[in-house]
Order: structure tokens, then sequence, then C-alpha cells
């Protein structure tokens, strides 16, 4: 799932927006005191804004202050809760600032990094990641195998409420891995993962 379908989800959600003009003395926290009445709404405020920092605002502009009716906006993301950023590679990147990702950000990077380690790799946590199998990718069982030890990861994660489709597509070394699942915030999302078996 790219930023750009994460947006649309979160933008059909929206029911007003409100525009504020950066002040003189504006932080991210009593911004969204002020506006929320709760300091955790600065990650709804960089989010939409595409900020991330206090260093972004420049008085006299103006900030988005998204709302929705239904759904409040801090529970998608206080929900899902933060993580550490990781980079296109997967891996967490330890020079310079180090980022954090929150709400449907930090659900597809985790399930990419569990999906992408193989259970046993981690000491403290054997259980985590995704089973071995093995097998020539051509042969039926080994997809069936793959698939069913895909979908076992994803359920590891607390916040998924169902998985309603596992789908490989093999080209030589390289596996797509398509997985469409609903979460209790959001009805339906698709993660797809490239990597290898």
């Amino acid at each position: 799932m790219t930023e750009e379908e994460i947006r649309t989800i979160l933008e059909e959600k929206v029911t007003q927006q409100l525009k504020y003009t950066i002040c003189e003395g504006d932080t991210l926290k009593n911004i969204a005191f002020r506006v929320y009445g709760d300091i955790r709404a600065v990650d709804i405020i960089c989010y939409f804004n595409e900020i991330t920092s206090d260093d972004d605002l420049i008085i006299g502009n103006k900030l988005t202050l998204p709302f929705a009716d239904e759904t409040k906006l801090l529970d998608f993301f206080d929900y899902y809760g933060t993580d550490f950023q990781l980079d296109a590679n997967g891996n967490l990147n330890i020079s310079g600032d180090i980022q954090s990702v929150t709400g449907l950000r930090n659900v597809i990077e985790a399930l990419t990094r569990r999906i992408e380690t193989q259970v046993g790799t981690y000491l403290r946590n054997l259980d985590y990641g995704r089973g071995f199998y093995v097998g020539f990718p051509q042969k039926e069982f080994f997809l069936k195998m793959a698939k069913l030890k895909a979908l076992e990861a994803v359920l590891q994660d607390d916040r998924i409420q169902s998985v309603d489709n596992v789908d490989f597509q093999i080209h030589n070394t390289e596996v797509l891995i398509t997985i469409d699942m609903s979460t209790r915030l959001l009805d339906h999302f698709t993660l797809r993962i490239n990597t290898s078996f």
C-alpha cells in the first residue's frame, strides 16, 4: 500500500477541514491541544500537512486540520501505534535523526518485517515471523504452505481483524505477496510485499 493509498483512505474519513494560520510561538503540541484537546493529535497535523516537526511551522502559513464525524482520526493513529520508520529496504537507518511512523504505515512496516523474517531469527521472540517451508516454487504444495505461513505471520499481529485473501506470484526467486485484510478501524486494505524465498 502506497502513501497515496493511505492518504486516500484517511481523506475519505474526513468530513470537515479547518484552516489554521500559524502564529508566533506556535508549536505542534500547543496547536494540537488547542484544536483537538489532545497533544497526541500532533500525528494528525503532521500527516495531513506533510510536516515532521516544529521546524516546519512558518509564521503566516496555513495548516489543514481535518475532522471526522463517525471515526475519530486520533483513534486511527493511536490504535496503530508508533514505531521507528524503516528505509526503502526495510531496515532501520540509525544515522542522523531517527524518524518514527504512525498509523497504517506502522502496520504495513510491521507486517512486511514480520513476513520477511523467518521464525526463530530473534532469540527473545522465537515465534516472531513466518514459519519455515521447504519445496519448489512451481509445486502446488509449496504455494499452499507459503500462503498458510504468510497468513499465520499476519495474524500474529493483534491489530489485524481478518484476512480475506493471500496470493503469491513467483518470478524466478522473487515473490510478490498480496494480502487483503481488515483492521478494527479500517474495513479493507491490501498489502503488497516483494520478497524472495
